[in-house]
This record gives structure tokens, sequence and C-alpha cells, in this order.
């Protein structure tokens, strides 16, 4: 890859790669550290002779070996010169031949000749029309993860393998899903390296409950359970469950008065037929399921599973919390470095102050600080700025488009443009004003107006005082972070109040500082986050629950409409509504302010978890009827539903992607130019909080019904095994990369959420149990004194059939008259009591080790419940002691001595704002003092100061002044941010092999 770029991109330095791209030239101390320093610092802005006008010109002739498997049939098909596939193949830039040497001046064959003016390359490149290897290119460079080869950050230490999007300087290669292995993954953050150890170890420990309830399941497919031959309970899926085709109409003289309390098919009136006289006697029967009732063995091996559970979820919870700490320890990132002060004086602007402060009391050693501004209203009218810009580029004519970039980047050209257009641009139709208001057809003068009125409304905002909200500091150990961690840490109402006495060094002397470790760079939202109080949060979050409960409701009832016709795809529509809704909840959670992406990510996976979890358990259990628990097509056949798209329907749908591979296949091929191919493969955006939540409600959909389908925990743990591999290749080939985000989803599951899967297993186990047989039926012990006879069963849905009345079971005993009793518990808590009293009388409808078995479960559901409940109270307790008391301990992390410094792929806080119409995000602040190795990204074609939104505040500055209006220049409207580079890392007197350094760096 430095090779390619070599043909394109020249530095002021000279030395000696391997064909790795690994850098092997000797040099001594003070050349080598100048030319690490030179690489870190290193930018593509260097002269426009040399200046890549597109990204294809840097990396397009990629090895085979190195793409993905799309980009390799997409150039088979333009390189064959299928037109059907690509309409430009006969005369693709990357892939036509020789066709286009003739339009070069002394070039090389493919590529623009450096000796071409910039608006003879522009013009060039707009001739030669949009590159579809170019956008391929951008996808894996750009939108996919990719990693560094090697040993490839020359004279720094490699402790992340992950490499920034649209890294250049360095050698590059996407990862490789076959060979990366799972601690690889916490390179994308704490958070995705715990989901895919959490769904390794779930899937074990749901397999080794399987394997436990094989006792419970070769029960349930023996005779001993059930006789009743049916084509479902010959299946092998379902023989494993508690499905009782085993039933026999029963006489139940006194149902009359309990008709509305029985299910329709389950209760009907029972008319005698006898010869020549159509009124014979009548008397309700009931359906009475006699598959054999839970002894002592079974409810033994439920306990077991139960037991077992607890230990496993304990144990991960702590496997969970190691694998955070090992996960942080592996990738030293800003985070460990770093701290938040989220309530400074709103004056303190100056980062030498906050320098000198943490230098004085702590002796720390600041590398970074930058201080965050309520300016978010300028920032979005900055960023507005640059979308009315685009708009009016876009309408330019042909034969101006070539110079397109150069008219972006001059602010000046671009209002020239503007006039000059609105004064050759026809009149507009009438209809296209109509129009206009939505955003359609707007013309050179909508445009023009547009940016004269947001370059007077920025103008404005230029003259606001803004105040400080956040101030990020980054120290150059990490012992330096929790040094001034431990010492800030004071009681939050001390903070609150600003009571200077209750902390040892108040900044300023009067003002209390309440500290955090900070988040990681790229996971903060600057706009719009960092200035919201927790009051608003937390009103926020309550708000957006209320549409949540509605689209539960709306869920209920199309599945409740979808059962009377099929209980299978009802099961079916359950799963369609755990994919689509998220992306509604999604939107919902988007209506709250976050000051970083990881609680973001924590609050959306607290509303997809309770929807899922309703949506699969709840919404199942209480749409059945209580009588349908065991029957045949009902309850458990949904559950299979569910699994299936679990296993097979879900993740096949994600891993063909249609969506994204239609747009790359299809749809770009016929882009009109290349910003509007390369949106073309901007991959699958995806939130880990989703992911999250398909790992959990697996669990608690096994939990919830462990009693009837144990053979559901080899299915979850199918499920589990397939979404972990299905998830690892689209983090690795199609879904783009998203922010680092840190453990507070991990946090979240295993303090909260699991916890509550143990409830759910021993709670509603101990109702399940007691239920048995689920036909709300208890003898009278009285003979039945029925005549014996053909009877016509009319049922409440006005159908009807016969059977024959014989007044003997089975085994030729007397068949006793039943009635109504309710085994339904699940509305009572607990379990037990008087209805266990009546249950188990003498004309209950449990067996004694039922009801042993019922007793010891409804208790040991309490003890569970009482220890959640204290584990919940902890928390609480631990939340009010932080009211008066510092809250910061350490984690345990390891120490790693590191410096900051000499970490070459770590991130430091710079304001950005992202923005769906930009390819990259837009920078908030002045970066001219900072090393720019410390930006989480890079453009291999424009330098970072082209997506700086100073430039553009400081041009509507020059006009207003042109203008005769007066302009502050010394106001501080971006945010401050300033580097102390350590002492023997400043710049020293160049040498004469530095001097006459001139190499490649690719």
């Amino acid at each position: 890859m430095w090779q390619r770029f070599s043909q394109n991109r020249k530095s002021e330095v000279d030395v000696e790669v391997d064909e790795n791209g690994i850098i092997i030239d000797e040099a001594d101390d003070d050349d080598e550290e100048d030319l690490s320093e030179m690489l870190s610092n290193y930018e593509f802005e260097a002269s426009t002779e040399h200046q890549p006008t597109r990204f294809e010109d840097l990396i397009f002739e990629d090895d085979d070996h190195e793409i993905t498997y799309g980009r390799r049939i997409a150039r088979y098909l333009t390189e064959h010169g299928y037109t059907w596939y690509n309409p430009r193949a006969a005369n693709d830039p990357d892939h036509c031949g020789n066709e286009h040497q003739e339009e070069t001046k002394n070039g090389e064959e493919g590529n623009i000749d450096n000796t071409l003016t910039q608006s003879e390359r522009n013009l060039l490149v707009e001739k030669r029309g949009p590159s579809l290897d170019s956008a391929w290119a951008y996808f894996e460079h750009i939108a996919l993860p990719r990693k560094l080869c090697g040993n490839a950050q020359y004279g720094e230490n490699v402790n992340s393998y992950k490499a920034d999007p649209g890294e250049t300087m360095l050698a590059t290669e996407l990862y490789s899903y076959w060979t990366t292995p799972e601690d690889q993954l916490g390179d994308f953050g704490i958070g995705i390296g715990i989901y895919f150890l959490s769904m390794r170890i779930f899937s074990c420990i749901c397999f080794i409950a399987g394997l436990l309830y094989i006792p419970l399941i070769h029960y349930y497919r023996s005779d001993d359970y059930s006789k009743g031959p049916h084509p479902n309970r010959d299946s092998w899926v379902l023989r494993g469950s508690a499905i009782c085709t085993h039933t026999m109409w029963v006489p139940c003289p006194t149902c009359v008065e309990d008709k509305d309390k029985f299910d329709q098919n389950r209760l009907a009136i029972g008319i005698l037929e006898t010869d020549g006289d159509d009124d014979g006697n009548e008397v309700y029967f009931a359906l009475r399921n006699l598959c054999g009732g839970n002894n002592w063995e079974q409810g033994l091996n439920h306990l077991g599973v139960t037991l077992f559970m607890c230990v496993s979820i304990f144990v991960l919870s702590w496997l969970l919390h190691k694998g955070e700490l090992k996960f942080d320890e592996d990738n030293l990132t800003a985070s460990d470095f770093s701290i938040r002060v989220t309530d400074p004086p709103e004056d303190a602007t100056d980062p030498d102050e906050w320098e000198q402060y943490f230098s004085e009391h702590f002796g720390a050693r600041v590398v970074y600080c930058t201080i965050a501004m309520n300016n978010e209203k300028l920032i979005d009218a900055l960023a507005k700025r640059r979308t009315i810009a685009q708009a009016i580029i876009h309408i330019l004519p042909a034969d101006l488009k070539g110079e397109k970039n150069a008219i972006l980047d001059d602010d000046e050209e671009l209002e020239t443009v503007a006039a000059s257009l609105v004064a050759e641009s026809p009149p507009t139709p009438f209809w296209k004003k109509c129009l206009q208001p939505l955003g359609l057809f707007q013309d050179a003068v909508m445009l023009k107006d547009k940016f004269e009125e947001i370059n007077g409304e920025i103008e404005e905002l230029l003259k606001v005082k803004y105040k400080a909200t956040n101030v990020f500091v980054t120290f150059e150990y990490e012992n330096e972070q929790r040094t001034v961690l431990s010492s800030l840490s004071v009681g939050k109402l001390w903070s609150f109040f600003n009571v200077a006495g209750k902390c040892d060094f108040p900044f300023r002397g009067v003002h209390v500082l309440h500290a955090e470790e900070a988040a990681e760079p790229e996971a903060v939202r600057w706009i719009h986050g960092l200035d919201s109080t927790l009051v608003r949060r937390v009103s926020q979050f309550l708000v957006t629950i209320i549409p949540l409960v509605g689209l539960l409701f709306f869920c209920g009832y199309i599945v409740a409409k979808v059962r009377e016709q099929s209980v299978f795809w009802s099961g079916m529509m359950i799963s369609i509504f755990n994919s689509i809704i998220p992306i509604a909840v999604r939107a919902i959670n988007g209506l709250e302010i976050h000051d970083n992406e990881g609680y973001a990510q924590a609050s959306l996976y607290f509303k997809i978890t309770i929807f899922r979890w309703a949506n699969t358990a709840l919404l199942t259990t209480f749409l059945a009827e209580f009588t349908d628990t065991v029957s045949d097509e009902a309850l458990i056949n949904s559950l299979l539903a569910v699994f299936i798209a679990e296993i097979f329907t879900s993740p096949l749908i994600q891993l063909l992607d249609p969506v994204n591979h239609l747009k790359r296949h299809l749809k770009a091929p016929r882009a009109m130019n290349q910003i509007a191919m390369n949106n073309c493969f901007t991959g699958t955006f995806y939130n880990i909080a989703e992911r999250y939540t398909n790992m959990t409600k697996i669990i608690f959909l096994c939990s919830w019904y462990g009693v009837i389908f144990p053979a559901g925990y080899f299915f979850g743990a199918l499920s589990l095994v397939v979404q972990y591999y299905a998830d690892k290749f689209c983090l690795l080939k199609t879904w783009h990369v998203q922010p680092r985000i840190g453990d507070e989803i991990s946090v979240l599951g295993r303090l909260y959420f699991f916890p509550v899967v143990l409830v759910v297993m021993s709670v509603v186990g101990s109702y399940y149990w007691a239920g048995f047989p689920f036909d709300n039926l208890c003898s009278d012990n009285m003979e039945s004194t029925i005549a014996v006879g053909t009877y016509m069963l009319q049922f409440k849905n006005e159908t009807s059939s016969t059977f024959n009345w014989t007044s003997l079971d089975e085994g030729n005993e007397a068949i006793y008259d039943y009635k109504y009793c309710n085994q339904y518990f699940l509305g009572e808590f607990p379990a037990i009591g008087t209805e266990y009293e009546r249950a188990s009388a003498d004309n209950g409808w449990m067996s004694d080790d039922q009801y042993t078995m019922s007793k010891y479960y409804g208790w040991g559901s309490i003890a569970v419940l009482v220890l959640v409940l204290l584990h919940y109270l902890q928390f609480i307790v631990k939340l009010g002691r932080s009211l008066f008391y510092g809250s910061w301990t350490d984690s345990g992390e390891k120490d790693s001595g590191e410096r900051y410094s000499d970490q070459g792929s770590i991130s430091c806080f710079v304001p950005q704002k992202k923005h769906r119409s930009f390819e990259y995000p837009l920078i908030a602040c002045d970066i001219d003092l900072i090393e720019k190795k410390h930006i989480s990204w890079s453009d291999p074609v424009k330098p970072y100061s082209t997506y700086s939104l100073v430039r553009d505040a400081k041009h509507v500055q020059k006009l207003a002044k042109e203008q005769g209006r007066e302009v502050d220049e010394s106001n501080i409207v971006f945010a401050p941010i300033k580097h102390w580079p350590p002492s023997n890392k400043k710049k020293k007197k160049k040498s004469k092999s530095k001097k006459k350094l001139k190499a490649v760096v690719e």
C-alpha cells in the first residue's frame, strides 16, 4: 500500500520500507525522533501540485487477495465490459485500458499527471466520471474496520490492532473473519468485546442447562407422561416438551355456573342421542388433560437446573467483570488517561489555567485540555451553511463542475458563483415554487437567499458570550488520572451546592469540581449533550417510555389477531416485531439527550430489552389461554416459531443484507457522481445495544418457559452460537465502524438484567409447576351418574362433534364428576398458601409430590426474590452514600506504566459534529496546535482544515468587517484545545540526515 501511495504523494522524509510497509531504515536517536514526529503530524495538505483529488488515486489498486469478494465481483464484471452491471464498464476510469492516456500530459497510465494545474486535474476527473472501484475502496478503507499490518507504527508502542478510518500513512488490512480471535474484538471497544464474551459463555450455560434437563425431556417424551398420539407429538422437536395430547371429555354438571371461565374449545353442552327422541338429556362436558403429573423426580430435576442457573449467572457476572478489566488493560485508550470535569466555572475557558491547577495541586503532567462550550446553535448554523454551499455546487453548470472542489474551498468564489447563478437563472415555474418549502426544486435564487440568511444568523451567534460546560483533561500517565479522580472525589451534594470546605483542592480556591473518568473521545456527544442536566435526562427518559408502552399494546393487538388464524404465524409475527420495532425505538431514543454514546446505547438497551422481553415472553403467555399452555397447536408451538426465527430467519436476513447489497451492486454503478456513489457504500449501521437485547431475550425466553419446554435451552444455545458467528462476520465485513464505547451496557446487563432472569426462572417456574395439568378441573369426588351413550357436543363457536360416553376410564374405574377450579396463580404472589391448601385437598388436582415440590418452589422463589432485592438495595444505598461521600473507587485495572505520548493509535478530545451530508465529521475547534495523529479519523484526500468550521466562521467575520459591521475577534466561540507535548518530544534542530530525507510514505 505504501508503494502505491508513492505515485501520488510525497512527504519530507526518506525512509526504507519492506514489502509489508514496515520502515526498516536505521537512524540515529535524533533522526528517529524527528522522523516519528513527522510521521505522526503528517497531514495531506502540502501543495496543490501533489494533492490527490480522488480517493481512488490513493488506494484503488488494492491487490485482489486484499479486498472483499463483492469488490472482486465488481472488478471482474467491469473489466469484462458487462454494461448490464456497470453502465460505465466500457469507459470505466480504472479499468478502461489506455483510453484516457491521451487526456493526460506526460502522465503514467491510469494516473493523473502531477504537472496538470488544479483546474485541469478537476476537469479531467469530472470527465472521467465516478469510479466504482473507488467507491469500493471507500467501503473497505473508511466504512469497514481495518487493522494495522504488524509493527506498522514506527518507533511507537502498538497497543491496539485497529486502525483509524482512512489511515494511509501506515500499512493496514481488513480483519480476517477466520483468524481474528475474540480477544482482538476488544479493539472495537469494551462493550463489543464483552458482548461476544457474554454470548460465548451464555451459549455454554444454555447447553449445559439443556443437558441437565434431559431427565425431564425424557419424561415428557415417554408414555408415562402422555399416551395420546398426534402428528406434532411425533415430532422430535416437540416430543421433549410438555404438550399433552392425552385428553378425555368428563362430565362437569356445575360448570354451567362457570362457563365463561373456560376456553370455547374445552367446554361443551352434551346432548344425549336417543332413538326416536331428539330431546335427550343435556349436561356440560369439560376436556380434561390425562397426562401424568409431575413427580418429585421431575421436581428435583427442575430445582437442580434452577440452582445451576443461579450459580452460573453469578459466575458469569464475575467473569464479565474480569473481562471488562482485561479488555481495558489490553487496549490503552484516551479514557485510561483522561478525566472529565462536569461543572467548571462558566468563565474557565483558558486551558493554561487548568494545566496550572492540575500541575500545582497534584503534580500531574497535562498533555491535552479541551474545554467544551455551550455553542450548539452556532455549530448547527455553521453545519447548515455547509449544506447550503453543497446544494449550490450541485446546480453548477457543466463547465464549472470541474471546479467544484476549488469553489467549495473558497468562500469568496462561492458567493461570486452564487450571484452569477442568480443572474443567469431563468424564472422558476409557480408549481415548483409551491414545492420549495418541502425542500424540492431549490433554485439559485432560493439557495442564495438561504446562504445570506444563514451568514447573518452566524454573524449574530458569533457575538454571543459562550460558557464552559465541561473540561476534558488528558494526563501523561494513568496513575496521574487516578490520583486526580481520588483527590477530587467528594459527595455530589457538596459539588452541586459548591461547599468548598468539603474539598481539599477547590478550583480557584472556591469551586468544588465534580470529576469522573472520561468516555472515549469518539463516543462523546459534543453537540446537544454535554450541557444537559440530570433532571432533564431523567424526565426525557420517562417521557420516551410512554410511546414504548403504546408500541407494545399495538404489537399485542396485531399478534392477537394473527393468533386467531394461526398460532405458529403469531410466533413468527412476534419475531418480525422484534426485528422492526427497534427501529422505532431508536427514533424515540433519539429524542433523549446523552453526553456520550455509551449512555445512549445503555438507554436504548433498556428500552429494547423491556420491549422484547414483554413481546416475546409476556405477550405470548397472556395472549394464550391458560388451558392452552400444554395443548397441541398452542403456546409451545408459538415458542418453536420464535426459536426457528432466531436460529434461521433473522441471521439469514442479517448475513444476506439485501438492502445494502442492492445499493452497492445496483444503485452505485448508476450514481451520477462520486459522492452519491460513495453514499451507497457506507456500510450497515448497527447498534450494539440492539445486539445485546437479542442475547438477553433468548436467555429470558429459555428461563420463562423452562418448565414446559426444557428443550428450549438447546435451541437457545444454538441460536446464541449462530448469532455469535453471524454478528462477528457482520462486524468485520459489513457493519459500519461505530464509536468505541465502554462497559456501560455490560454493567447494566450483569448488575440489573441478569438478576431478573433468576427471578423469572424461579418465580414463573413455581407457577408453572403448580398449574399442572392446566385444565382448571378438580374432581368432585363423586361417581358420575350421567347416562351412558353417545352425546352430541355443542361448543360456544356453534360447532359440534360426537363422542361415546362409557362412565369408565381406561382402567375400567368409575369416572367422577368434575367441577371448575382455578389452577392459574400467575396473578397472585407468592404461589403458596390457601390456594395450595385447596389444591392439596381430597378433591384437588395436585398429587402429594406435586404439592410438596410446589411448596418448595414457592418459598424458594421468595428467597431468590429477596436476594435480588437486596442486590438492588445495595445500589440504592451506594447512590445515597455518594450524595455525601466520594464515590470513586479504583476498578482494579493494572497500571500499564505507559505514557500517553508514546501511544500511536490513541485519540484526543476534539469537538466535532457528525452530519449525514458529509462523509467525515465537521471539526468544531481550532486544531492548528495539536498533533494530527491524535484525531480519530483522517481523509486520505483532503486536509483536516477542509472540515474545520473555524474557517467558515472567520469568513463570515471577514465579510461583516468588509461591509462595515463590528466584529469581536477576541470572543471565544469555539472549544479551546491545547496540547503540551513532553519536553523530550519537542522539535529539535534539524540534522543533516533529516535535511536530505526525501522519501515516499504511503
